[in-house]
């Protein structure tokens, strides 16, 4: 008659053993949601707002260089050459009488 007792005995145990660490584990987590909501919330919110307002100011400034921009001058033609030479950047060189100024 013992051994018939004891298997379900001991399931009875392994099961108030368990329901134990899950009411200890779930209270736990009702703490840390607690300070989720209470502490952790507001912080985030007064962050979201700060950011709002760094984001208006932003756009306010961007809007104020843009439109303080000047405006673009107009091109001036390019001069006509010939030859394929006509595309080369002026040269620097030591040896010309302007000492070391650009020449074409």
């Amino acid at each position: 008659m013992v051994k018939v007792g004891v298997a379900p005995a001991l399931a009875l145990a392994m099961l108030a053993a368990l329901s134990a660490a899950t009411v200890v584990m779930q209270r736990g987590q009702t703490r840390e949601l607690d300070q989720v909501v209470q502490v952790q919330m507001p912080a985030t919110t007064r962050i979201q707002k700060i950011a709002e307002r760094i984001t208006g100011v932003h756009g306010q400034l961007y809007l104020l260089l843009t439109n303080q921009a000047p405006a673009p001058r107009p091109r001036a033609p390019m001069p006509r050459s010939s030859g394929a030479n006509a595309l080369a950047q002026p040269k620097i060189g030591p040896n010309s009488r302007t000492c070391g100024r650009l020449r074409p």
